[in-house]
């Protein structure tokens, strides 16, 4: 009896406890001030974006949640088979450091999830069978970090395996995306085109697919979309279905074919594969034909195979390809990430940098150490390791004569085309030579040297600036008219240039001299006297 009691006390005092908790959680829940309504809103997530917007307009689900559907607009989004990502919130962390204004906006984690809207479509090739509403659908799954997102209809599934993956497949417009990582990133995006067809008229809905496998160490990009101008011509005829796929291991890989037209097939990994393939649709959407426009294999990185419509012919080749020479593209478009790298260098110059940030970011071996090209006739075996070291040469030349030049600006002005001959006039009354002076007849020319200067017109100089490397300008004065004047004895007054004659020195033998005769200049004024003679 004592123990049942005492164990109805314990019971009592817990639940008084319990009510005493109750109340003072009430308490203090009425003299709280109730959050604002959108306080749970930031940071985003995909599955808050499906709860803020009306009901019925997306669907969205984070990584865990049900699979949520619209059944009016045929959309759905499905997240049941995966597991939020266990590093979120380590990454949110870094975030909040590193970028704490967007951290407060979206969420790392956030984006583990799934979303999907529809689309609209005119698919009137039978008047039985019309359809109007393309539809959309998204999935995710694994423990890894994963995210679908599909726009205006489509397809998108992204399923990471473990926890070391990440998987990102966006779709829009009826593109078919797939996204699959085991220990690896994977990215695939497709931008397919919604059926207008009218009685035959138009195009069917074209479909573009993209399917990115990553294995251990690897990264896998697929991108397929049609560009602007095949997007309008569907208007009145059909147009190519395009189709991406790509596998990496210890390495990357991408297969793409991009907005702006541009394509190809890239293998750089420890073994890689990439396929673009080009087909064409009948008027119902069924594949008629189907053909291979780019197509890599590696293995080792270096051993690859290879097969481009506007490569070598269209032919197959084997080739060890030159690990020292590396390009970068852009797997979703070159000529758009030259244009973003050019505009981007305008606000901010970061070099190469720019057009990594502008998305040319696959490593690609861009020459071949040598090659067989399986041609019709035969193997043909090629090289580019002449052209690659010839280029190097020119690439250093080119640049120490740039480096010549910038340290020595006056050999700039010189053109070995342009070249001719001037005398230089050495004037030995003025002791030196007079340069930039033509030589006229009857002037007592001792010497002429040849000297190339440039036919190009001469900067104008004006013509109180004396040119750095021309030597200081030696007047000759013009010899005075005016007869010799003869002055007797050395006692004069005036500045007089005189210079006595080599015969003027007294002799012992000779008569004494009583007269010494100068020349002077028209600054030196005459006089006359009476003096003894040298020999006094």
């Amino acid at each position: 009896m004592a123990t049942s009691q005492a164990r109805k006390n314990r019971r009592r005092r817990k639940a008084g406890a319990a009510v005493a908790v109750g109340a003072t959680a009430a308490l203090m829940a009425g003299t709280m001030t109730a959050p604002p309504a959108h306080a749970d809103i930031f940071p985003l997530s995909i599955g808050s974006i499906g709860d803020a917007l009306p009901p019925g307009a997306i669907a969205a689900c984070d990584a865990g949640d049900a699979e949520v559907s619209n059944g009016l607009l045929d959309s759905s989004a499905d997240c049941t088979g995966a597991s939020p990502w266990l590093f979120s919130s380590v990454a949110d962390a870094i975030l909040g450091i590193v970028a704490p204004d967007i951290a407060g906006l979206v969420s790392v984690g956030g984006l583990n999830g799934a979303l999907a809207t529809s689309g609209a479509e005119i698919d009137l090739g039978n008047l039985f069978a019309a359809n109007l509403t393309l539809p959309g659908k998204a999935t995710i799954g694994g423990s890894g970090y994963s995210t679908a997102i599909t726009l205006l209809g489509g397809e998108s599934t992204a399923k990471a395996d473990y926890l070391l993956a990440g998987a990102v497949a966006v779709a829009a417009a009826g593109g078919i995306a797939n996204a699959e990582s085991l220990f690896g990133v994977s990215v695939a995006s497709a931008i397919g085109r919604p059926a207008t067809q009218i009685l035959g008229l138009g195009s069917p809905r074209v479909e573009n697919s993209a399917n990115a496998k990553s294995l251990p160490f690897g990264i896998a990009i697929a991108n397929s979309s049609l560009t602007l101008g095949e997007a309008a011509a569907g208007l009145v005829s059909n147009v190519h279905q395009y189709r991406a796929s790509t596998v990496a291991l210890g390495g990357i890989t991408a297969a793409y074919r991009s907005l702006d037209g541009s394509s190809g097939a890239v293998c750089t990994a420890a073994y890689g594969e990439a396929r673009v393939h080009e087909q064409t649709l009948d008027d119902s959407g069924a594949v008629e034909s189907s053909k291979r426009t780019h197509s890599c294999t590696s293995v080792l990185f270096i051993f690859q195979k290879q097969q481009n419509e506007d490569q070598h012919g269209g032919y197959v080749v084997y080739a060890i390809k030159n690990p020292l020479d590396i390009g970068l593209v852009s797997p979703f478009g070159d000529n758009i990430a030259d244009l973003v790298s050019e505009v981007g260098g305008g606000i901010l110059d970061l070099g190469p940098l720019n057009d990594v940030l502008a998305g040319k970011f696959v490593p690609e071996f861009k020459s071949d150490l040598i090659r067989v090209v399986m041609t019709d006739s035969g193997p043909q075996v090629e090289t580019d390791l002449f052209e690659w070291i010839s280029g190097i040469i020119n690439s250093i030349s080119s640049s120490t004569s740039t480096q010549a030049l910038v340290a020595n600006p006056t050999a700039m002005s010189l053109s070995l085309d342009e070249q001719t001959t001037q005398p230089v006039i050495d004037d030995e009354a003025g002791g030196g030579d007079v340069l930039n002076k033509a030589a006229a007849p009857g002037e007592g020319v001792t010497e002429t040297h040849p000297m190339i200067v440039n036919d190009a017109p001469p900067p104008s100089v004006t013509p109180d600036v004396v040119r750095p490397n021309d030597p200081p300008e030696i007047v000759v004065p013009e010899p005075d008219p005016t007869p010799p004047v003869t002055v007797t004895g050395g006692d004069t007054d005036t500045d007089t240039d005189t210079t006595p004659k080599a015969d003027a020195t007294p002799s012992t033998d000779a008569a004494p001299t009583t007269d010494t005769t100068t020349t002077m200049d028209t600054t030196t004024s005459t006089g006359t006297g009476t003096g003894a003679g040298s020999g006094e």
